[in-house]
């Protein structure tokens, strides 16, 4: 089983700093990756339009692309969520490891017993609660907009209007391409 630097079970003083370094190498990584994937979901949706655009297409084709651009943007968003979650564990690793590094100054000020007997998983989930509530926030904001953001016309065609959106992105790329 992997080394979990926020197990509920472990405390500071059960971290090495060789331990959170190596962590943090390990979620610099799967943050590079995630977003080399991101990229090339980004350059897969440019490529879909750019092709529908290029295409001519009838009112079905440009359909099939639009969903097609919504999966992929949804894979996107899903991505990027991820990237958030790694994102706000890196950097309440870097806040354990400055109040690791501030454990002297910490102990004459009386604080350390405090910090040191609190359970790592709740020391974390203190460094990082407002950096997750907000990414959370935008993306309940997000599903929201796009569950309620319809108009009437799209109500009569049971379209969301994202797919709109994108029927319009691809028809102003045909525009460009004439």
């Amino acid at each position: 089983m992997a080394w979990n630097p926020f197990s509920s079970e472990k405390t500071i003083d059960d971290l090495k700093e060789k331990d959170i370094q190596v962590e943090v190498v390990k979620l610099e990584v799967e943050e590079q990756q995630i977003s080399r994937q991101i990229r090339g979901m980004e350059a897969e949706e440019n490529k879909i339009l750019d092709i529908a655009a290029e295409s001519n297409g009838s009112e079905v084709d440009d359909r099939i692309a639009s969903r097609k651009v919504s999966q992929v943007r949804a894979d996107i968003n899903e991505a990027q969520v991820r990237a958030q979650v790694i994102t706000d564990r890196l950097m309440a690793l870097t806040r354990i490891m400055a109040t690791k590094k501030s454990q002297k100054e910490l102990e004459s000020k009386g604080l350390w017993a405090d910090i040191s007997g609190m359970p790592l998983g709740n020391l974390a989930e203190k460094l990082t609660d407002m950096a997750v509530e907000d990414a959370s926030s935008k993306a309940r904001t997000r599903e929201i907009i796009d569950i309620l953001g319809v108009d009437a016309a799209q109500v009569k065609n049971s379209e969301p209007a994202e797919l709109r959106s994108i029927q319009q992105e691809i028809a102003a790329k045909r525009k460009t391409n004439e």
